[in-house]
Order: structure tokens, then C-alpha cells, then sequence
């Protein structure tokens, strides 16, 4: 069976789900670059787990202490699995580039995954000119959506070595245990204390989640309301902890706001199987997972429109609404529309449940296949280019040269 090794940075239960499909097909190692997040810290599922997961160190400032100690490790890892075919998520983080150069010293094909899209950040000139010589080095790639697959096309990549499907969740773990939370309705609302109807969100608790501006454009639909409203529960924590409790105050939503803090990923079902809609509204979002567990949930959706999952999950007036993020009047008639129609969101959330079947375990293992049998070909075509190489080379000595800070702080 052919030996496939991913990277990831931090395992959660979506990993979990990914690599024990691709273990039907593979023998599959994930190299872990810590165990544990200081800042957003989700414990993975009990359930079994049918690859072989080497973790390089406990905590992220652990790995971020020797850039020579990092590389050691993950290049390491990469030989001890034995990898026949290396899966690395991205180009910007120094552990990538540190695969990548692996790879490519040892002769192995190499996937890039990437849910990146062209406006997520500012862009420059010089930067891309250098993603593009690097991306040339990769020999395939796995993207989320449209949108990213225009940006890797932006770069260079060719349009026949990219396939789609990277960004899914278990689809049905989240349908069956929504069901179950329907059908127990009542002792559900009562274990965790859930009012009747409520609006929900699942977000970190930072700033590009938007939660003021959620909060704000609630605010005016419960001044809209001339009966009792819908309540609105968000599900999460992190460093705006204080800041969302404090707006929660001002705009007067004591009564009607929920904050319940992290929620284990074995009771997320209940919180969605009971809800009536899920808004995500993130001012930047590459993709935004939680809209596929909502609508595999059977949920309509309120999704911003700088939503990477939008063009592939969300279908205006029939599973949902598209939303501008820094419109709190618009964010508020979106809530009083919705509340006022509950018959059209049960039409919504079936919708919601047909389209996100387009996107679930068996379709990424079936287009990561295809990935790697594309990357395999083309490896062996010797891809990349003495250009792309000598990059390769001369981005590895520059890490090397200096202490290695974690990229993904502000993600």
C-alpha cells in the first residue's frame, strides 16, 4: 500500500475524519507540528483513529524555539514513515517550505493543499513572483473551492494538475446527530440550557470572526421584533472574550444572548440539530468549515460574502443569504426577514443538506487521489524547474539562518 504522509499543524476532529478515509486507500502518517494550541485548544474526537500520527513537539512555542531543531524533526518524521507521497498544507509557513524541501532532496512527490484565495490579505508584487517559482516545485494540488483554484491558476498553476474538495467535514455525524438532537428536542434544551428558537454561530473569539458587528445587527433585529425574538447563542471562546460580553451588555441583549463557551465536538450536533439557522459572518474567511457542519446539520445559512465556501455551498434564497460584513442594517433585516418566515427556512435547510453532499469525505478522497496520482506522473516528469529548485534552496538556507516564528499566530 502506498506510503502517504500529511502535515498539519495541529490535529482536530475534521483531521480525524480526513485521514481514516484516505486509510482506506493508503497508509497513512500525520506529522502533528505540536499537540496543543495556547491560544484555541479543541481536544480531538474519541474515535478510532486508523493512521499512524508522530507529534514533533507538546506546544507551538516549543516548535517555535530552534528553526535547526524543527527541521531536524520534520525531516525526520518524513523518513521514518517511509513517504512515498507527501500531502503539505500550503507554501507561507516555514514547516511547509521545510517538507517541501524534503521532498524534493528525496526525490518524493509532493501535494500542496490550499485554501487560500487572492483577497484574503493585501497583495504584492514581489511575494507573488516568489510563490509562483516555489508552487512550481509542487507537483499537484488539492484547493477547497473555485476561488482558490483561481488563485493557484493566478500563480502559474496548471489548471490540470489542481482538484478539488479539500475543505469537507464528516457529513454525517453531523446529520445523524443533528436528527437525533430533533427527535429529542425537549431533553436537549434542557441539558444545555437552549431557549425554544435561537440563531447560531460557532466562531473563535477574534477579530476577523466579526462577532460586534453579529451582535450590533442582532441588536436592531430585536428592536424590530413586536413579539418575543429569536435568541442568538455563539458557541466558542478566545481573547474577545471580554470585549463580546461587554457589547452583549451595552446593546441591551442580556436576555437573549448565550455564550457557552467552547463546546466539545461531541455535543456540537445538539447545538445545531436545535437551532433554526447559522450565521457566519468573518470579514475575511478562506473557506469557513462551520457552515459545512450546519448545513450537513439541515440549517439555512446567513454567510458573508468574503466567505471562501460562498460560490460551492451557498445558493442565494434557496439554502440561505449572502450578507455584507460591515452592514449592520443589513446583518439586522436579514434576522427579522428569516424570523419572520419560519416555514420558508425548513425549505432552506433541506436545500442546505442536498448541496453540502458535494462536498464530504468520499468526494476528497476521490479527488485526493487523483492529486496524488497526478503528482506521482508528474514527479517523475521531473517537475519544478532549476528556477523553482534554487529557490527552494536558497528559502531553506534563509530559515535556517534565523529562529523560527510561528506564521500561523494571526490566523
Amino acid at each position: 500500500m502506498l506510503k502517504l504522509t500529511y502535515l498539519v499543524s495541529r490535529m482536530g476532529p475534521y483531521h480525524v475524519a480526513r485521514f481514516n478515509k484516505l486509510a482506506e486507500h493508503y497508509s497513512v502518517t500525520a506529522i502533528e507540528l505540536w499537540a496543543q494550541e495556547e491560544a484555541y485548544n479543541i481536544p480531538l474526537v474519541a474515535s478510532p483513529i486508523l493512521f499512524q500520527r508522530i507529534t514533533l513537539f507538546e506546544t507551538q512555542s516549543a516548535a517555535r524555539q530552534s528553526i535547526v531543531m524543527f527541521r531536524r524533526a520534520i525531516h525526520a518524521a518524513l523518513s521514518t514513515a517511509q513517504t512515498q507521497v507527501v500531502a503539505i498544507p500550503g507554501w507561507g509557513e516555514p514547516a511547509c517550505i521545510l517538507a517541501l524541501e524534503w521532498a524534493k532532496n528525496n526525490s518524493v512527490p509532493s501535494i500542496v493543499m490550499s485554501d487560500s484565495k487572492h483577497d484574503d490579505v493585501p497583495r504584492h508584487a514581489p511575494l507573488e513572483t516568489i510563490k509562483k517559482l516555489l508552487l512550481k516545485t509542487f507537483d499537484s494540488a488539492l484547493v477547497a473551492g473555485q476561488l482558490h483554484a483561481r488563485y493557484l491558476e493566478k500563480l502559474g498553476f496548471a489548471k490540470e494538475d489542481i482538484f478539488f474538495g479539500y475543505d469537507c467535514v464528516d457529513n454525517e455525524y453531523f446529520r445523524i446527530g443533528s436528527v437525533l438532537a430533533r427527535e429529542r428536542h425537549g431533553v436537549v434544551r434542557e441539558k444545555y440550557s437552549l431557549p425554544p428558537n435561537y440563531f447560531l454561530a460557532c466562531a473563535r473569539f477574534i477579530d476577523k470572526k466579526n462577532l460586534i458587528n453579529l451582535l450590533r445587527g442582532y441588536a436592531r433585529y430585536v428592536n424590530l421584533c413586536d413579539k418575543e425574538p429569536w435568541h442568538l447563542v455563539i458557541v466558542g471562546d478566545g481573547p474577545l472574550r471580554g470585549k463580546i460580553q461587554d457589547t452583549v451588555t451595552e446593546c441591551g441583549l442580556s436576555n437573549y444572548v448565550r455564550l457557552p463557551g467552547l463546546v466539545q465536538y461531541a455535543e456540537l450536533p445538539n447545538y445545531y440539530g436545535c437551532a433554526d439557522c447559522f450565521v457566519h459572518l468573518s470579514t475575511t474567511e478562506q473557506w469557513g468549515l462551520v457552515v459545512n457542519e450546519a448545513m450537513a446539520s439541515g440549517l439555512p445559512v446567513l454567510v458573508s460574502k468574503t466567505c471562501g465556501c460562498v460560490p460551492e455551498l451557498v445558493k442565494e434564497g434557496e439554502n440561505g443569504y449572502l450578507v455584507d460584513p460591515a452592514d449592520v442594517f443589513q446583518i439586522g433585516d436579514f434576522f427579522y426577514s428569516l424570523w419572520r418566515s419560519p416555514e420558508k427556512l425548513q425549505r432552506m435547510g433541506k436545500k442546505s443538506s442536498e448541496l453540502v453532499k458535494n462536498q464530504d469525505l468520499e468526494n476528497f478522497s476521490g479527488q485526493f487521489r487523483f492529486a496524488v496520482d497526478k503528482a506521482r506522473r508528474n514527479s517523475m516528469a521531473g517537475r519544478g524547474g532549476v528556477i523553482g529548485r534554487m529557490l527552494l534552496v536558497a528559502v531553506s538556507v534563509l530559515l535556517n539562518a534565523k529562529t523560527y516564528v510561528d506564521a500561523s499566530r494571526n490566523a
